[in-house]
Order: C-alpha cells, then structure tokens, then sequence
C-alpha cells in the first residue's frame, strides 16, 4: 500500500500498557520474589510519572493476569505473584468459547499429550518422579477398592499430573495443569469399562511398570490405551466442563471490562 498525502494517527502505546510491560519485565527478571511486597499505589504513581487511574487500569491488567497481587489495608499493598495454570486455563475456555473448540478437541489434546509425556517420562523420569508415582499407584489401588470417590479422584489427577511432571517440559507442565479441571470431572463420576474394576484398580500399575521399566514406546502405548477406555466418560464430562466454563470465562471477562 503506497502512502498517500493525507495525515494519519500515529497509535502510541497506552501509558497502562508501558507500566505493564515494565513491571512484566521486572517480574520475569525476578527483581521481586513471589510474595515481596512492590510498593503502594502511590509508589507507582511517583516512580512512573503517570496517573492513579493509569495505575489502576495496569494493576487490573497485571492482576488478571497473574503477575501481582492487589492486597488492600493498612498493611497491605501491591505484591509480586508469579502467573499460575489458572490464568492459562482462563484463557483456553475463553478462546473455546469463542472458537467453537467442541468437546472431542480439549479430549483429544489432553490424551495426545499424555501420551507423549508418558513417553517422554519413560526417559526422563528420575528417582524421585518414580517413587511419587508408586506411591500414588499404591494409594489409587487402595481408595478404589474402598469406594472413596472424590479421594480417589484427586489421586487419579495426582497420578497423571505426575506422569506429565516427569517428562521435565515445563510447557507441558502448564498446559496439564490447566486441564486439571476436566481431568477431575472426569475421575470423579467415573463410568467403568464393562464393570471391568480389575483393570481399573491395576491401570496406573501397568502405566507405571512401563516407565518404571524405561521403555518409551511401551509407556505411551499403555497409556493411549487407558484414556480410550475412558474417552467416553472424558467426553460426557467435558460437554459440561466447556458449557460451564465458557460462559464463566466470557462473563469474567465482561466483569473486568466495565
């Protein structure tokens, strides 16, 4: 496109979205810890030169997004936070919502990705990510075989978050973590194979002994196999995680534009 003659508007960047990019910057160059206390609003209207509506609008943003924490009262403060799988989470169900990802999508991303870190567990998987997952193993077996259904539940997340754990991606880490949810939903009212509790009660064992054993491809075989034999159940529960969670992501949005 040739320029033409007639004036146009140079779009400068907001003074919000400078201070937001600076205190991003500081943050991830870790000049304040997770917790330390960054100053007061008034700070940041003396070391930034800007407004305290400038201030306030880059706080709401940094807040939502996970980068510091607003804590009101005398003692309180701007504090420094390090963004957490929440903030991921948020944004995967807010894009879903408004890019018609169906159910089968988020099922499918989460087995391909537990397939692969199984694999990649089964190498990289070091002593301490092995007796976690026996330890997990061996409380799943017993909490099924007592029908304790929401322990059980959180220990079958504990057991796959670990595997994802030990494959050391942390990319991989985060995006487990924000599906954390649906996992949940979908240990928690499980439908069994066929009544087929045998294998329910040695599932994780026999996805254990593979990367226990170090052998990658076995790994990842085992544990394809496990989620399509729950694929059914993973599906009905994420129909109700993706209504749920879109219509809270799209009004949490909403909430923080007005």
């Amino acid at each position: 496109m040739k320029l033409s003659s007639r004036k146009m508007q140079v779009l400068r960047p907001r003074s919000a979205d400078i201070m937001v990019k600076r205190l991003t910057e500081m943050v991830v160059a870790r000049e304040y810890k997770a917790g330390e206390r960054i100053g007061s609003e008034l700070d940041l209207i003396e070391h930034f030169g800007v407004s305290r509506a400038v201030v306030r609008e880059a706080l709401r943003i940094l807040e939502r997004e996970g980068v510091i924490r607003v804590k009101p009262g005398p003692a309180g403060g701007i504090f420094c936070a390090y963004p957490t799988s929440q903030s991921l989470s948020r944004s995967i169900d807010l894009y879903g919502a408004f890019h018609d990802v169906t159910p089968d999508d988020l099922v499918e991303a989460r087995m391909e990705l537990e397939v692969l870190t199984a694999r990649l567990a089964a190498v990289r998987a070091l002593p301490e990510d092995l007796e976690r997952l026996e330890r997990l193993n061996l409380e799943w077996q017993r909490l099924i075989g007592v029908e304790q259904t929401e322990a059980a539940a959180r220990v079958n997340v504990e057991f796959h978050v670990a595997v994802t754990r030990a494959a050391h991606n942390p990319v991989f880490v985060a995006f487990i973590d924000a599906l954390e949810g649906l996992i949940y939903e979908t240990a928690l009212e499980p439908t069994y194979p066929d009544r087929r509790l045998d294998y329910v009660v040695y599932s994780h064992e026999i996805i254990l002994e593979a990367i226990r054993g170090r052998d990658p491809d076995e790994a990842a075989a085992r544990m394809r196999t496990h989620l399509e034999t729950f694929r059914p159940n993973a599906w009905k529960k994420s129909i109700e995680a993706r209504a749920l969670g879109g219509v809270a992501a799209v009004e949490a949005r909403v909430d923080e534009d007005e």
